[in-house]
Parts: structure tokens; C-alpha cells; sequence
């Protein structure tokens, strides 16, 4: 009983849209991935504003983190013998 109603659902999707039941089905799997998305960077959004400082994994995300590069020391030759400066 189902499944000639899904042939006939499908074939007339086939027919007259130009799509299939699988492509439907891709669809709705985008839309689901979509929603998942944006509920999970709202909750990212929410969970940074109560707290800024820590992101609750103890990583240290790059919009917090900073870099400190330090110049490289120059030798005298005076001081340390023959070397390349």
C-alpha cells in the first residue's frame, strides 16, 4: 500500500518539478544542518557574553589571545669573539 503511493508521489515530483524524492530528502538534510548551525552559534554568542573571559573548554580562543615576538639579539664581536653579526 505505501509503496505505490511513494512511486507515484515520486514519479509526479519527477514529472513535474524536475526532482526526485532523494533531492527532497537533500533538502531537508541542508535545512536540518542549517538550523543546527545557527542554534549552536547563538548559543556560542550567549555562553561568550555570560562569560567573556573563558569559553568553558579552557582553550584560549584567538580573539583573546595576544603574541609577544621578541627581537633577536645582535652579537658584538668585541665581546664574543669572531661570529657573524
Amino acid at each position: 500500500m505505501f509503496l505505490p503511493v511513494a512511486g507515484d508521489i515520486g514519479g509526479n515530483m519527477g514529472l513535474f518539478l524536475g526532482c526526485s524524492l532523494l533531492t527532497v530528502f537533500e533538502f531537508v538534510d541542508l535545512l536540518w544542518n542549517f538550523l543546527k548551525s545557527r542554534v549552536n552559534r547563538l548559543e556560542n554568542s550567549l555562553e561568550e557574553q555570560r562569560n567573556p573571559e573563558q569559553n568553558g573548554t579552557g582553550i584560549v580562543t584567538l580573539k583573546h589571545a595576544s603574541m609577544h615576538i621578541e627581537e633577536p639579539q645582535r652579537r658584538n664581536p668585541e665581546q664574543n669573539g669572531p661570529g657573524i653579526v
